[in-house]
């Protein structure tokens, strides 16, 4: 029994022992995660781009009734990059133009005929041409700049040499002569009533009479050039003797502060037989119609006008041709 004890009293201190070294345990918590949703994937809705703004509609909103009827009227052509606004020179105001985008006019709109012309605008004198679709344009083959400069002046010059052929004044020989004689600047200062002195055809290929008229020209006056399908009762007319079924006439009005210059060609037109002169229509059509106009103020009526050595040289020459001598052409492409 004693042994027991003993073994009893032994073992005990050591449970104890153990006992108090093992430590109680206690609960670990886990860390604790985040949850971020993900994100739920959404579809961008496609925008619809705004129409770009017309350009035109602003300045619709800036005319007056009469204007919005006759623009009403016309062509939309914004889509092929053209502009439609009202000319704003003197004289001019009634046309309709359509800009390109190098602000140059390329059209007028015809209100008679319902249709596009083209047309070239040079400062205050408009170019229009009613007989085909063709353009208008700069000679590519010549500085743009210089030959709008050099097409002006001779409008400026055309001005005072119609005032000058009245007073039987010679201006000068060159361009740059005419401009600078102290009468042409004159002369485009005070203007002038002139008249316009009549011819009369009583062959059967001339059935039209042009009447003696004035007209008020000066520095301010524009200039409308119309090239027609069809002649008026206020044409001087002349034909090539190879054909006289082929002839060609120009005529003269004013109204409005502005004064008409119309140029009807029937059959082919006529460049001396030269092709290599085929572009140089409108240039021919110019100088054939400035120099009509020449003869009717100074009274030298023939069938071929008064000899102008400035419109002959300048614009075009009839015995000198020279494929790069023409300001402006008359083209198919623009």
């Amino acid at each position: 029994m004693l042994p027991k004890i003993i073994s009893l009293a032994i073992l005990i201190p050591f449970l104890s022992a153990c006992a108090e070294a093992t430590p109680v345990p206690t609960t670990t918590l886990l860390p604790t995660e985040t949850f971020t949703p993900s994100p739920i994937p959404t579809e961008t809705p496609t925008l619809t781009p705004e129409p770009t703004a017309n350009p035109e509609t602003a300045y619709y909103q800036s005319l007056t009734d009469e204007q919005k009827a006759l623009f009403d009227q016309t062509r939309d052509m914004t889509a092929e990059g053209f502009t439609r606004q009202f000319l704003t020179e003197q004289g001019l105001t009634n046309y309709l133009a359509y800009y390109d985008k190098d602000g140059e006019v390329a059209y007028v709109w015809n209100f008679e005929q319902g249709k596009l012309n083209p047309a070239l605008k040079i400062e205050n004198n408009l170019l229009i041409n009613e007989t085909s679709a063709s353009h208008i344009i700069w000679n590519p083959e010549l500085n743009r700049a210089e030959a709008q400069k050099t097409l002006a002046d001779y409008f400026r010059y055309a001005r005072a040499r119609v005032i000058a052929g009245a007073n039987h004044v010679q201006l000068g020989n060159t361009l740059e002569s005419a401009l600078a004689n102290p009468l042409t600047q004159k002369y485009l200062d005070n203007g002038s009533f002139i008249t316009l002195h009549g011819v009369s055809w009583n062959d059967k290929f001339h059935p039209y009479s042009v009447l003696s008229q004035k007209i008020n020209v000066s520095g301010d006056t524009p200039f409308v050039i119309k090239f027609v399908a069809e002649p008026n009762n206020n044409m001087a007319f002349s034909y090539l003797a190879a054909d006289p079924e082929v002839y060609r006439g120009w005529g003269f009005e004013q109204n409005n502060d502005r004064v008409y210059l119309e140029y009807f060609n029937q059959g082919a037109e006529d460049l001396i037989s030269y092709a290599d002169y085929k572009d140089m229509v409108l240039t021919r059509r110019v100088s054939r119609l400035f120099r009509s106009l020449f003869s009717r103020a100074s009274d030298f009526n023939n069938a071929h006008g008064e000899f102008d050595t400035v419109t002959s040289h300048i614009i075009f020459s009839d015995q000198n041709l020279e494929t790069n001598n023409p300001l402006i052409i008359y083209s198919q492409t623009r």
